[in-house]
């Protein structure tokens, strides 16, 4: 499972933006979404929504909302 790797990766770079930037073109990359590509600019808060929401499927199989509600 990715999420410990991820989670170690974020705990390291946190403060570093690029770092953070590559992470999310990675997570974006198999669903070929804006962002996934060098150039295509996503701001910080959105690059968070898109870690968050990564993390929240790989742990739950399903968005927290979606969990919480079962």
């Amino acid at each position: 499972m990715l999420v410990n790797p991820v989670t170690d990766y974020l705990t390291r770079y946190k403060d570093d933006k690029e770092k953070i930037a590559t992470l999310t073109r990675l997570l974006l990359q198999p669903l070929g979404e804006y962002g996934a590509n060098q150039g295509e600019i996503i701001s910080s808060a959105h690059q968070q929504a898109i870690i968050t929401n990564w993390l929240q499927y790989a742990v739950f199989d399903m968005s927290f909302e979606t969990w919480m509600l079962k």
